[in-house]
């Protein structure tokens, strides 16, 4: 630094921002070796940035992997079904029908970053900016770092007044790695991605507790810079603590990409308070302009009081973090407009989707819990039988899953990345060592029509007994609740009392078999092609039956479906268990269906 001042007062060259003093007392100094006064740092190493984040582990790269999407199920329209004599099943009359445009509403199961970072540079990308871009995210990341966190799983059914036996099974864990840093290195490339997804006048929604509310509006800070608001989300109700003050509020940062944005306000206005004297009459002002109460109501400010969903209510899911669908509804009024494009890819138990699916937004939401993606598709499943009971139509619902496990993708450095991180996934989120066997018949009524009823689901576990939780083991196919009495002496009963048990959903596709697209392009930082396509098949659910929160038994006849054309046609049942996972099987295969009346 020394030579670099003395060779500017020999050329009698300036540092311009400096003044004619400070550059003499800056030189004094140094030909003296006195040591220069804090304030020089600030001047002589002049930079833009005003604050900077700094962690372990902090990088600037952020994930540019484009693995396929493969749609596993799809659910269409049910603006016209049928329904099955009794409760708790519906049928698509028209399975080829897309609802009310060619966008499909898109649950997601895997790991949100390779999910972004697929969505951001993949095929899908354009399908995404053809309805407009991504004008809304809605995130609560699970920031309780390091804790499994368990969902209850109700089995069974009310039993002449028996409540069904509750169960615990992991909902979502730490799959980061240890500490905050992990975290935060997690949550910062993921809002990166997220930033580049949003459509120019796009918003992010990011919900937190006090645990991590000061971290991440640094990180969104950094990320978008645009800030609008803190939204205080106050509620009531749980256990009060007694040597601190009882914590009862969330924090939700509410941040835009670009200035320009969208707010809604007279979509949100609430009643003015009884007490309000402005709302009884109205202000005038000192300049004797009047001001008159807006007949829609009062503007919400940025503290709102919204009950947390009971327990008790409908509403309730089961799944743990679940938020009410009061408080998202407000936010995708506030900040979307019917026909938007919103996206949750932390769904939980869906309350994102359900709630942009009632007020006729589209949809995209992911997570990497079976749990979260089968009670996502229940609930909204739950809701458009409520919608087409209405008449209401809406797109059709696709579920996909993202290759990650298992992909050819990237050459043999990234198989092995691939297969690394499978691994570590697998130990949070296992797969029971499950082998089932489902038995389906077909019936047929004589008029070219058939319906399938389902008459066992046989699981088979033949290895060693697998701890769940709270003392509850799967061990030869049931699932056993071990525990002591008083006298300390071992009891042991079934939690699964019968076949059924194990069913949470199940569901007909009578025309198995179409190929499905799996998406793939070239990668052009690495020049090679990810994935060209692969051959698979949608599982199209035609009709399905389901346990709900009011309704804990399930059909096992599906309705008559009508063969319209001949041809070869594959059944397929499919069944998914009480932990999320999906089990298909063919159980027919049809030469030509318009010979069925012949069949007896």
């Amino acid at each position: 630094m020394a030579l670099r001042l003395a060779a500017a007062r020999d050329k009698g060259a300036s540092v311009p921002h400096l003044t004619p003093r400070q550059r003499r007392e800056i030189i004094g100094k140094i030909e003296s070796g006195e040591p220069l006064p804090d304030k020089y740092r600030f001047l002589l190493f002049a930079d833009r940035r005003q604050t900077e984040l700094v962690w372990n582990g902090k990088s600037a790269e952020v994930c540019d992997i484009v693995l396929p999407f493969r749609t596993i199920e799809r659910v269409d329209d049910l603006g016209a079904k049928k329904t099955a004599a009794g409760t708790g099943s519906d049928c698509v009359s028209c399975p080829g029908s897309r609802g009310l445009s060619k966008w499909a509403n898109k649950l997601i199961h895997g790991d949100n970053r390779l999910i972004l970072s697929s969505l951001k540079n993949g095929p899908l990308r354009a399908e995404i900016e053809a309805q407009g871009g991504l004008r809304l995210i809605y995130i609560d990341p699970p920031f309780d770092a390091g804790a499994d966190v368990f969902a209850d799983i109700e089995v069974g059914e009310w039993d002449a007044g028996r409540k069904p036996e509750v169960i615990k099974s992991i909902a979502y864990g730490d799959v980061w790695g240890e500490g905050a840093d992990s975290f935060i290195s997690m949550i910062y490339e993921r809002l990166i991605l997220m930033r580049d997804l949003l459509a120019e006048d796009g918003s992010i929604f990011a919900h937190c507790d006090w645990r991590f509310s000061s971290q991440m509006r640094l990180l969104l800070q950094e990320v978008f810079k645009n800030y609008n608001n803190e939204i205080i989300w106050h509620y009531t109700g749980g256990g009060r603590a007694g040597t601190y003050f009882s914590r009862k509020h969330d924090s939700i940062f509410w941040y835009s990409k670009g200035k320009k944005r969208i707010f809604n306000a007279d979509e949100i206005r609430v009643p003015y308070k009884e007490t309000s004297g402005y709302a009884k009459g109205g202000i005038t002002s000192r300049s004797g302009k009047h001001y008159s109460p807006n007949p829609l109501g009062a503007l919400p400010d940025d503290v709102w009081d919204i009950p947390i969903v009971n327990p008790l209510s409908p509403e309730r899911s089961g799944y743990p973090t679940q938020k009410p669908e009061a408080l998202l509804e407000r936010i995708i009024k506030a900040s979307s407009r019917e026909g938007d494009l919103v996206a949750d890819f932390f769904c939980g138990s869906g309350t994102t989707a359900a709630v942009a699916e009632r007020l006729k937004r589209k949809w995209i939401v992911a997570d990497m819990g079976k749990l979260a993606v089968h009670a996502t598709r229940k609930r909204l499943m739950e809701l458009r039988r409520i919608l087409a009971t209405g008449g209401e139509s809406r797109p059709a619902l696709e579920v996909l899953v993202l290759e990650e496990c298992g992909s050819n993708a990237g050459g043999k450095a990234r198989k092995a990345e691939n297969a690394a991180r499978c691994a570590v996934r697998e130990t949070v989120f296992p797969d029971f060592p499950l082998t089932v066997r489902i038995e389906a018949v077909p019936l047929y009524d004589g008029q070219r029509r058939v319906a399938v009823r389902l008459e066992k689901f046989a699981v088979v576990s033949a290895q060693a007994p697998v701890l769940l939780k709270n003392g509850v083991v799967l061990e030869r196919g049931q699932i056993v609740r071990i525990g002591k009495n008083k006298d300390g002496v071992i009891r042991r009963k079934a939690v699964t009392r019968k076949w059924t048990d194990w069913i949470d959903c199940w569901s007909v596709d009578f025309d198995f078999g179409r190929g499905c697209e799996v998406f793939g392009r070239e990668n052009a930082v690495r020049g090679e092609i990810d994935e060209n396509g692969r051959d698979g098949f949608v599982f199209k659910n035609m009709w399905r039956s389901f346990r709900t929160k009011k309704d804990r038994n399930l059909e096992l006849t599906s309705v008559f479906h009508e063969y319209r054309e001949g041809g070869r046609k594959n059944i397929a049942v499919r069944v998914t268990d009480i932990f999320g996972n999906d089990h298909v099987s063919v159980i027919i295969t049809l030469s030509n269906p318009q010979i069925l009346y012949q069949i007896k």
